[in-house]
């Protein structure tokens, strides 16, 4: 991201998803993220949030019990709070969108969106527009721009 950021390159959407628990440092990698997206680009990240619900079902549950994904690779202590990724993206000069909670089901092996934010989630953010010396953003999205409903 730092290179990208360094070299001035800018797109129309930047993805991130499921890796901001695992940076060293979240805030600078979200201002990074911000840096990346131009002018009414749009930020989308997912990542797991930092309640005991989460550390039951992403770590115990998916590292020791299921073993879906090996143990270790988390830290609970890292996952970050709705709440703490809306400041760290909103201090890279982006604005919220939408937010969902993200549920995977074993049985099916799908991924559902609901509003359930306890264990992982998704947001969306898009970047200010500057027009007459004060900040805009096209927060209205267009169908196209919206995360997908739960059924």
């Amino acid at each position: 991201v730092e290179d990208m950021v360094a070299e001035g390159v800018e797109f129309d959407c930047v993805m991130c998803l499921e890796v901001v628990e695992h940076v060293r440092n979240p805030a600078d990698f979200c201002s990074g993220l911000g840096s990346l997206a131009r002018v009414g680009g749009k930020l989308v990240m997912s990542t797991m949030n930092r309640t005991p619900l989460s550390y039951g079902l992403a770590i115990l549950g998916a590292e020791y019990i299921a073993n879906i994904v090996p143990r270790g690779t988390h830290d609970w202590e890292r996952f970050v709070t709705p709440e703490e990724l809306t400041l760290m993206v909103e201090d890279g000069g982006m604005e919220l969108c939408q937010m969902a909670g993200m549920t995977y089901n074993l049985l099916t092996r799908r991924w559902s969106l609901n509003d359930d934010l306890r264990v992982n989630y998704i947001a969306s953010f898009v970047k200010g527009v500057q027009m007459e010396g004060a900040l805009r953003t096209d927060s209205a999205l267009s169908s196209s721009d919206t995360l997908p409903q739960p059924a």
